[in-house]
């Protein structure tokens, strides 16, 4: 096929998804002092940021001990390279552990990956079951990882975290999120599973920059997953929420660090944040490193908010103060 062909083809196959794509669909919730945004959006990885004053009570109580052994805790058996693997190395992206179970040599992991980027499938729908999680722990790719690799950031090593103490405490994420988050901070929009009366409030999925062949605001795979998916990013909340949840980790910022990424804001401002992009989806919450201010950029697209998170924190005047 000639080049010019093959120029042809892909803008064919760009064009396709365009019948029928309404760009308003794409929607935006920004988070500041005071706000009473009550839209729901699935906030992906920043679920794990959420979940900090969840693991903070487990911690505190001692109904979890974060230094030991995951294989403590987790009902399935693990390689020898996690005897010394501790739920707070796993939290922190301390193991080597990959980011997904998906290797570039591998063809089926290639295509797994592809159709994500492309059309929007979720990536770590692959392995959803618990069976194939804990079979991908033992693949010697993951195994020579573990040993010789440095710390990263990983949804497989949260899910595994979580995984091992829901396992020790016979509870689901959603149990503990109920208990230990949305009764004690009096959230209404926050939730692994959300219900019937929070259905009509959930900003449907889209497209943004990703996934490529599906432009900006057409709808996309709604695939939230199961349990393991779950563990690792499966919570829906609103900018009301997420606000109330950074004024609880705001003391106590130094407590997560291993969470956040360090970002410039200019002037000689730095922001502590956590950002999450995915297909249909996309979140950053900011903390100014000096005061403590939060925002909270929500949105259904799979875009990047840093910019527009810096950019508010760095406008905003009052000390942050929780969401109403």
């Amino acid at each position: 096929m000639t080049a010019s062909a093959r120029r042809a083809l892909l803008a064919a196959a760009l064009a396709l998804p365009m019948c029928g794509c309404m760009s308003e669909r794409a929607v935006r919730a920004l988070g500041v002092d005071g706000s009473d945004d009550h839209r729901i959006f699935r906030i992906g990885s920043v679920t794990r940021l959420m979940m900090e004053p969840v693991l903070w009570r487990l911690e505190d109580t001692e109904q979890i001990n974060f230094d030991r052994p995951v294989g403590i805790y987790l009902k399935d058996a693990l390689p020898p390279e996690f005897d010394k693997v501790t739920l707070r190395m796993l939290h922190d992206g301390a193991t080597g552990l990959p980011r997904a179970f998906l290797s570039a040599w591998c063809p089926g992991d290639v295509f797994t990956a592809s159709m994500g980027a492309l059309f929007g499938a979720d990536v770590y729908a692959e392995f959803d079951s618990r069976a194939e999680f804990v079979r991908r722990l033992w693949d010697p790719r993951v195994r020579s990882a573990m040993r010789h690799d440095g710390p990263r950031e990983s949804n497989m090593g949260y899910a595994l975290m979580m995984m091992a103490i829901c396992d020790e405490l016979g509870t689901t994420p959603q149990e503990l999120c109920e208990r230990h988050l949305v009764e004690p901070y009096g959230l209404s929009d926050t939730s692994f599973e959300p219900g019937d009366g929070m259905r009509g409030r959930v900003a449907q999925p889209c497209a943004g920059l990703f996934p490529l062949l599906v432009p900006r605001g057409c709808p996309v795979p709604d695939g939230r997953g199961g349990d393991v998916s779950m563990f690792a990013g499966g919570m829906c909340s609103s900018a009301a929420d997420m606000l109330r949840v950074c004024h609880v980790i705001r003391p106590h910022l130094a407590r997560s660090k291993a969470l956040f990424e360090e970002l410039d804001m200019g002037g000689g401002r730095k922001a502590l944040c956590m950002r999450c992009w995915t297909r249909g989806g996309s979140a950053f919450v900011g903390f100014d490193a000096v005061d403590g201010r939060a925002v909270v950029v929500l949105g259904n697209c799979a875009d990047r908010l840093a910019g527009e998170g810096l950019e508010t924190l760095d406008s905003c005047r009052e000390r942050f103060e929780p969401g109403r």
